[in-house]
């Protein structure tokens, strides 16, 4: 039978668990009691957040035994994660994992960590989050900016007049797009000025700095480029809808 160690040093873990999570920008609450298809269960931390416009919910159980977790217990614990159809379940040990409960968890929603591990997987899935809204504001800005007219886009600087130097929104997003490219094929540390010549030459005098290690990192690079031009957007909006009237 697995050996536990005392309440409070397990009450004091999912502590340590919650935290990690609230220190990337995720809401945590531990002991939380969920309402699945089939029965109601107790999850030791709940973490959700939102990526793309929607919400996302994480189950997290908390073992904190000094032997490894079995696969009797990655089979129970998917169980509820199927149940309540939360988008995944971390199933933490601090003694590691026998190879069936690995098996168990290979290819599912199913994440086995420790404590120690923990705080790079939530960083990296924050900003993995990050990077897929911030691809769809790309997309959606560039629509914005396709349908106002080629006087206003000048007017409001979104782009400079034919053959003169200027801030240009399609050229800056290209480039955004660019480092989302390299990210999605995991190619770090992305560093624009490493883009292929075909690239580089192209958009060379787009004055952004890209550097980046991790995705957190590229997400917190190009988060401010797009609202710049979010805002650069909704003031040529403003400024169209008003001269029409």
């Amino acid at each position: 039978m697995e050996e536990r160690l005392s309440r409070a040093a397990w009450y004091d873990y999912q502590e340590q668990v919650a935290n990690l999570f609230r220190e990337t920008g995720l809401e945590a609450d531990t002991n939380v009691r969920v309402q699945g298809v089939r029965s109601t269960h107790d999850v030791d931390v709940l973490v959700k957040g939102r990526a793309g416009g929607l919400t996302f919910t994480w189950f997290v159980e908390c073992k904190l035994w000094r032997e490894r977790v079995s696969k009797l217990h990655v089979l129970a614990f998917r169980q509820i994660v199927t149940d309540t159809g939360v988008e995944r379940g971390i199933l933490l040990s601090e003694s590691g994992f026998q190879s069936g409960a690995i098996d168990a968890a290979t290819k599912t929603n199913i994440q086995l960590s420790s404590i120690a591990e923990l705080g790079e997987l939530a960083t990296e899935e924050v900003g993995n989050a990050r990077l897929r809204e911030i691809h769809l504001r790309v997309d959606e800005c560039l629509k914005r900016y396709w349908d106002l007219e080629k006087e206003v886009r000048i007017a409001f600087r979104l782009r400079p007049p034919l053959a003169s130097p200027g801030f240009s929104t399609v050229q800056t997003l290209e480039v955004v797009r660019y480092a989302l490219g390299q990210h999605a094929g995991g190619k770090y540390p992305i560093v624009f000025d490493d883009a292929p010549p075909t690239v580089y030459l192209q958009y060379r005098y787009v004055d952004i700095d890209i550097k980046a290690s991790t995705s957190i990192e590229l997400a917190n690079k190009l988060d401010p480029i797009v609202t710049e031009i979010e805002e650069r957007l909704r003031r040529a909006e403003l400024g169209s809808s008003s001269d029409n009237h």
